[in-house]
């Protein structure tokens, strides 16, 4: 992800205030890093949807008064057996009331949503830590590596292993 030249200043004085926050552990130093996190990554996404749009409003989805609740619990949890049902549940509402608001603000239906989460959480853990294949599909929701492995092709053109092999981890 790149950015705009206007846009790095600002975000490195930001990482900056947070590493000074965290490294002097003044009395309120927790809520301050907190706050600086959730701005630090909200011009992030801000710049990423920026630059590669996707038909899943996020920021939207998010900041819905209901449906916040069931997109944050979908990237807290990846992993849990998310049906249309228990996502209405998380935001208070009917499947349809549901359907009808998440289909309002997005192309993309739930379930395509949790892919997307689940399947940039593979490439990252991939990237990032040893775990085996199995355990990755596990991590993410996925009772079958092969089930896994298919989507993961079919998201990224390119299964699992040589995905690893080709960012060096």
């Amino acid at each position: 992800m790149s950015f705009a030249r206007d846009d790095v200043p600002d975000l490195t004085r930001m990482v900056d205030m947070m590493r000074k926050e965290t490294g002097q552990a003044a009395p309120g130093a927790f809520s301050i890093v907190s706050a600086l996190s959730t701005a630090l990554f909200t011009l992030l996404l801000r710049a990423h949807l920026e630059q590669q749009p996707s038909t899943t409003d996020v920021l939207a989805l998010l900041a819905h008064p209901r449906l916040g609740a069931s997109v944050i619990a979908m990237l807290e949890r990846p992993a849990e057996r998310w049906t249309i049902e228990t996502l209405a549940q998380q935001s208070a509402m009917s499947r349809a009331t549901y359907m009808r608001t998440f289909s309002a603000l997005t192309e993309d239906s739930p379930m395509t949503l949790l892919t997307r989460i689940r399947m940039q959480l593979a490439g990252t853990l991939l990237t990032r830590t040893s775990k085996s294949i199995a355990e990755i599909a596990d991590d993410v929701g996925y009772q079958s590596e092969s089930a896994f492995s298919k989507k993961f092709k079919d998201t990224y053109g390119v299964g699992p292993g040589g995905f690893r092999q080709a960012r060096g981890s």
